[in-house]
């Protein structure tokens, strides 16, 4: 019987009309990176995100954000969740939220692992039909629960980049 709602959910009354309203989005985006105040250095960042709406306006996003930096380079794998705050024909404004998996490598030392909170503001332009491009504000603080220092991969990130919706 769950077999045959499963089957039967993209049939319900609205199924159709989200999916044309970008069901999954994919972004990639490259930016600049400023660490906590004890490393004030600007550094690189790449970021990657697929997000999966169950809802006009909530959805489930996993990201992965590496950081490159002189003082050390992080990689962030998160899953967490994304709202839609507000949405005009060509433009949507998104907040995400969630942990993530930090793994820290600083010169002449091991990789360290440690479980973060990052959040983000996200400006979406549709150029056209399916693609456009994504400016991004996020952060990152870590709990301190694992090998790293507390702060250790804190950061201010922001990106610009692309994003297809499919």
């Amino acid at each position: 019987m769950a077999a045959l709602l499963a089957a039967l959910a993209p049939l319900a009354p609205g199924s159709l009309a989200r999916a044309e309203e970008s069901l999954f989005v994919a972004r990639l985006a490259g930016g600049v990176v400023m660490l906590h105040p004890d490393m004030p250095a600007v550094g690189g960042a790449i970021s990657g995100e697929a997000d999966y709406g169950f809802s006009e306006r909530l959805g489930v996003i996993a990201s992965a954000l590496g950081v490159l930096h002189g003082h050390g380079d992080t990689l962030g794998l998160g899953l967490g969740l994304r709202g839609l705050l507000l949405e005009r024909q060509w433009v949507r404004i998104f907040l995400h939220a969630g942990p993530e998996l930090l793994l820290v490598w600083r010169p002449d030392q091991t990789v360290r692992a440690d479980f973060s909170f990052r959040g983000g503001l996200g400006l979406e332009y549709l150029f056209m039909w399916g693609l456009g491009l994504v400016v991004e504000l996020h952060g990152s603080a870590p709990m301190g629960l694992g090998e790293a220092r507390i702060l250790d991969g804190a950061a201010a990130v922001a990106t610009v980049g692309l994003f297809m919706e499919f």
